[in-house]
């Protein structure tokens, strides 16, 4: 599965399963509860800027939620590498169980 970078200035794309390998490299946690205390404590990071933003009127820093978003990722794609879950699957599974579940004009599951 190929995406586009998120710097659009280099116009290069990268292979998702790239990612994955990089998980693999660097996840070295023993215990799957670090993963998702983890998971747990970087999407309460990505609210506590969603809520400044929504209710202190603060301006959206886009960069900062990108790198939370990015944590998040990485602990998702940690715990699909410890259970064996490859990431191209769970993609396709939510977009089928989305389609299934909304309605089907957005959603063009192959």
């Amino acid at each position: 599965m190929t995406v586009n970078n998120m710097n659009p200035s280099n116009g290069k794309k990268f292979n998702i399963y790239e990612y994955m390998d990089d998980v693999r490299r660097t996840a070295v946690a023993t215990d799957l509860n670090e993963y998702c205390l983890g998971l747990a404590g970087e999407t309460g990071e990505i609210l506590e800027i969603i809520k400044k933003h929504r209710y202190q009127r603060k301006q959206l820093d886009l960069k900062h939620l990108t790198e939370e978003l990015g944590d998040d990722l990485f602990y998702l794609c940690a715990i699909m590498h410890n259970y064996g879950i490859d990431i191209a699957d769970c993609i396709r599974m939510n977009m089928e169980k989305r389609a299934k579940k909304y309605d089907k004009r957005f959603y063009r599951v192959k």
